[in-house]
This record gives C-alpha cells, sequence and structure tokens, in this order.
C-alpha cells in the first residue's frame, strides 16, 4: 500500500482558509496524537480552537504538534504500551485509527523561523483519500512548488525577506528550503 503525503510551508493566514474549507467539507474531529500518561487526548473540532494554532511550540517538526483527524461518528481507539519500568501509556495515533489522515502544520516559530507542516495517510480508505485529495487540491493550487515543498503566499513573502524555512531550526542552513 502506498502512502500518501503532501509537505509545505505555511503561515496561519496561509492554512487557515483551506482548513476552513476542509472542515465544512468533511465532518472531522481532531485528535493530538502522541503516548500519554492518560487514555485521553486532546480534541478538537476546528484547528481554529488550538490555542497558538500557527505558532509551534518546538524547531524540529518531528517534536511538533501533530493532530489526527477522523470523522466524528468514529470513536477514537487507544492502544495500551507497557513501559520498561513499569505502568503503562497510552497511544494515540493511527495504527489503530485507520480511518484518519494526519496533519502537522508548523508555522512561525519565532521571529526569522518558519516550520515546515505535512499532512498525509498511511491507510487508503474513503475517509482518508477525500480528505488529503481535498486538502493536497487546495495547496497546489494557492501555494507555489519550491523543491519537495508548498509554500503559501506569506510563507513565501518571509523566505524573500530572508526567513529561515526549515524542518528543523537546529540544521546547518545547507537544509533550508531556497529559492532555485
Amino acid at each position: 500500500m502506498k502512502s500518501k503525503q503532501i509537505l509545505f510551508f505555511a503561515t496561519k493566514e496561509d492554512i487557515e482558509p483551506i482548513m476552513k474549507i476542509i472542515e465544512y467539507n468533511h465532518s472531522i474531529r481532531y485528535y493530538e496524537m502522541g503516548l500519554f500518561d492518560e487514555r485521553e487526548s486532546s480534541t478538537y473540532n476546528s484547528v481554529l480552537e488550538i490555542l497558538n494554532f500557527g505558532t509551534p511550540k518546538n524547531s524540529d517538526w518531528n517534536k511538533d504538534l501533530r493532530l489526527m483527524a477522523m470523522p466524528k461518528g468514529i470513536p477514537l481507539v487507544t492502544r495500551t504500551v507497557p513501559q520498561v519500568k513499569g505502568g503503562v501509556k497510552y497511544a494515540i495515533d493511527p495504527s489503530q485509527n485507520q480511518t484518519s489522515i494526519c496533519f502537522q502544520f508548523g508555522g512561525i516559530y519565532n521571529e526569522g523561523i518558519l516550520l515546515a507542516g505535512s499532512c498525509g495517510t498511511a491507510f487508503i480508505n474513503d475517509f482518508s483519500l477525500e480528505v488529503f485529495k481535498d486538502f493536497s487540491s487546495h495547496i497546489k493550487k494557492e501555494f507555489k512548488k519550491i523543491d519537495n515543498f508548498y509554500v503559501g503566499e506569506k510563507a513565501e513573502e518571509k523566505l524573500k525577506e530572508g526567513w529561515r524555512l526549515v524542518t528543523n531550526e537546529k540544521l546547518s542552513k545547507e537544509y533550508d528550503l531556497v529559492f532555485e
């Protein structure tokens, strides 16, 4: 099975109108992904409910907030993960929630640094394909492709102003997105 993924750089102003369309077209709920002490995860009916949406807390996209979107009518399934030191943690991820699609939005980390985002799914089903197709068609139509990334209008302005567009601020500048 081939996964689907699209990579992008966007400010909140670039991505918010697209997400409003996605949320209007698809009845979805977002769950924060990760390994947690509690069975419950932060849930959102809209990305606009997320405190500081478009402002990542970490400069490495591997540590940025990741969200799993699922149809509102499907219950979330958590996995129990025994810990070596004892006890358990609870995993919230697509492995047991295959009717889902994952988002990471990135955004302005701090002055001069814009963190990348992504959307993707490893599970091919009607919901995942429909949301991915809807999202990626808007991104491809409204953003400019530079290298392997689609870049929103405001993000492109930041790039032209000399901002670093990165997947990880700590990597050397040779890994930054640049105009060809």
